[in-house]
């Protein structure tokens, strides 16, 4: 008798990627962005294309998964998928999928971009300290409010850009296409940088060890 599949799986809504190809992104046009309503239990199945993509949801939680890991997205929050990763989507709760389409010029990935990105960085911060914004009535001065988020996307960019150095694995939201795989989930760290100084500290299983579940009858070594 062939096995019935499980209510869970039988209920999905399962449709293939909409129209992505009308978004691709050139070199004329190297940001695309598409917005999609996805009704709760939809399964956009697994799909890629030659385009990065950053996809977040406005409203509802999505559920992205790669051969990587799975990575839950609530509102607030995004993933970043490279060229040529294959993904599915599964919607947790009914939600406002917001993707940016993006082109990427040849070169532009690797430990040459890295550098490069870091140097440009490094500059854009010189050419804010060398900015003179006037001192009278700061407290309403738009001009003051801008320097002062510039300084902060450049400050997270810069620790972005040497925490992305610094691994040697593919792993949550960060993804480095010369260490694909993901590593041993026992040898799990955080990236800290403090100063500009980079360091490694081990994740701590304070809950669940790996091999290890909360979920009730089943056993806590996983096969």
């Amino acid at each position: 008798m062939p096995k019935q599949p499980s209510p869970a799986r039988s209920r999905l809504n399962r449709v293939t990627a909409a129209t992505p190809h009308l978004y691709a992104p050139t070199a004329e046009r190297p940001l695309r962005a598409k917005h999609s309503r996805l009704a709760e239990d939809t399964h956009v199945e697994p799909h890629r294309h030659a385009w990065a993509q950053l996809a977040w949801s406005a409203t509802g939680v999505l559920r992205l998964t790669t051969d990587g890991g799975t990575y839950l997205v609530p509102p607030s929050r995004a993933v970043w998928i490279p060229p040529g990763v294959e993904h599915a989507v599964t919607v947790v709760e009914s939600a406002d999928l917001c993707t940016l389409y993006l082109h990427q010029r040849p070169g532009c990935c690797g430990p040459g971009a890295r550098k490069a990105a870091q140097a440009e960085l490094q500059a854009l911060e010189a050419e804010l300290e060398a900015y003179c914004v006037p001192n009278a009535d700061r407290a309403f001065n738009m001009t003051w409010h801008d320097w002062l988020n510039l300084k902060s996307l450049v400050a997270v960019s810069r620790v972005i850009a040497l925490a992305a150095a610094a691994r040697c694995d593919s792993r949550g939201a960060h993804f480095r296409a010369d260490f694909p795989e993901c590593g041993s989930l026992e040898a799990s760290a955080f990236t800290s940088i403090t100063h500009g100084m980079v360091s490694m500290k081990p994740v701590a299983f304070t809950r669940v060890a790996p091999g290890q579940t909360l979920l009730h009858g089943v056993q806590n070594e996983v096969a």
